[in-house]
């Protein structure tokens, strides 16, 4: 493949996924700009059946609007990833793990940010029951999961492109028609055609080892 089509895939590949980017890098502006008010810092307490030892007059609305915020923004990513996956595979069918690479990458970016957004969420609510490292210990096996399926598809991916570059060499089978024969010579090397005396253990032309068969009409082949 030459530099131009290199080029217009890249090109094409980063074309499909700018709308994505431009709309999280705005969802990402919005909410740190609603989050700085002085107006949603000082909005007080969400009247609801929340009270723990950490809130003990409620959940303050400014987690809320946080929350809401970060659950935006991580279906944002989430698409991204599978937008990713889809531009990635259509691009490059020979390696269709990239695409899944991208996706779970996507993924795993959206578990780590909700992690750090929903703590002051749910963390209070495990805490006043003593079982809070029930949320650490969830995020962590959630991402030691994605980081192993992450794992398999390099595996997968680096497999199939050892594969590709590896030659792959036909013998010839069946009837012996059309390959080259000399004078004298009553074999023909099963690797590269070359014709051969019924004394040779290897190819002049290639050093093939020779076994001895017999193609059509009793014909010797190596």
């Amino acid at each position: 493949m030459d530099a131009g089509k290199v080029v217009g895939r890249v090109v094409s590949c980063l074309r499909d996924l700018a709308g994505y980017g431009i709309l999280l890098a705005g969802v990402l502006i919005v909410w740190q700009v609603v989050l700085s008010l002085h107006a949603v810092q000082r909005s007080g307490y969400l009247i609801w059946p929340y009270r723990t030892a950490v809130f003990p007059a409620g959940l303050p609305w400014v987690v809320v609007i946080n929350v809401a915020f970060a659950t935006v923004f991580l279906s944002y990513m989430v698409s991204l990833g599978s937008a990713a996956d889809k531009t990635l595979t259509k691009e490059i069918p020979r390696l269709p793990q990239i695409g899944s690479i991208a996706h779970l990458a996507g993924i795993l970016l959206a578990v780590i940010i909700g992690y750090l957004n929903y703590d002051d969420l749910v963390v209070p609510m495990l805490y006043s029951q003593g079982v809070d490292w029930i949320y650490r210990l969830a995020f962590a096996l959630v991402v030691a999961g994605i980081g192993l399926a992450i794992a398999f598809e390099i595996w997968q991916a680096a497999q199939s492109a050892m594969k590709s570059r590896s030659p792959v060499i036909t013998l010839p089978q069946g009837p012996l028609d059309g390959i080259r024969r000399e004078e004298g010579h009553d074999m023909v090397c099963g690797r590269c055609g070359t014709a051969l005396p019924g004394a040779a253990k290897y190819c002049s032309h290639c050093g093939e080892k020779v076994t001895r068969g017999f193609g059509e009409g009793g014909e010797g082949k190596a």
